[in-house]
């Protein structure tokens, strides 16, 4: 990690005279390289100096109490369920498959738990990087644009209509030929829009039966 703090240092110093002299905001690839700098650099995070740091320490603790949840499954001699059967799978197959069959049979248990811990704490890491509360609260949020969206579909279409059918009484309001001459020009696009109303109402079921039968195919098949 450090090694890779001084590289990103050495090209940052090497790129700053191109840097001086890019696009102001918004204009160039300057914006993009501070933004991926910015990300990448350690930089000082919620009062402390090293914004790496304080991951590693958050996904250490984080794997302690997944241990400890998982041993706590063990005790009173019950078979291990929930966290406590999974982590024992992957501990498993950190064993079989790894240890022991590159170690050998004897110093492969030696360097299990090493080996697990460096699993675990890449895994969690890991994790920790992909923004996981986002896409835990996009599950919800999904559902409710879909919804916002469907019904924003169907009413557009009525208050479009609405407001041409709208039009042949305010013009009438100006004159009686005005109004007279706006009652075909409404009606024209008025049985225009709902031609397309029709078409959008097929192709919204269409959609999202779809998107449904995908869905329900995803969960009985997760395999694909």
């Amino acid at each position: 990690m450090r090694g890779l703090y001084l590289l990103l240092q050495t090209a940052m110093a090497a790129t700053e005279p191109a840097l001086e002299h890019a696009p102001p905001h918004g204009e160039g690839a300057r914006d993009v390289a501070a933004i991926l700098m910015h990300h990448v650099l350690d930089q000082p995070f919620l009062g402390f100096r090293s914004k790496h740091l304080v991951f590693f320490v958050f996904a250490g603790v984080l794997v302690i109490m997944i241990s400890r949840l998982a041993i706590r499954s063990y005790k009173k001699g019950r078979v291990p369920s929930g966290i406590g059967a999974f982590v024992e799978s992957l501990v498993l197959l950190i064993r079989d498959e790894m240890a022991e069959k590159n170690i050998g049979h004897g110093d492969g248990a030696k360097w299990t738990p090493l080996l697990c811990s460096f699993f675990f704490f890449i895994l969690v890491a890991a994790l920790l990087g992909l923004m996981i509360p986002v896409e835990i609260i996009s599950m919800f949020t999904k559902p409710f644009a879909l919804m916002i969206r469907l019904f924003a579909n169907m009413l557009a279409g009525h208050m479009v209509i609405t407001t041409l059918l709208l039009l042949i009484p305010l013009g009438a309001a100006v004159t009686t030929a005005l109004g007279v001459s706006m009652i075909p020009v409404a009606l024209g696009i008025s049985l225009f829009i709902m031609m397309l109303e029709l078409l959008v109402a097929f192709i919204q079921a269409y959609i999202f039966t779809l998107l449904t039968s995908i869905f329900i195919g995803m969960y009985a098949h997760p395999a694909h």
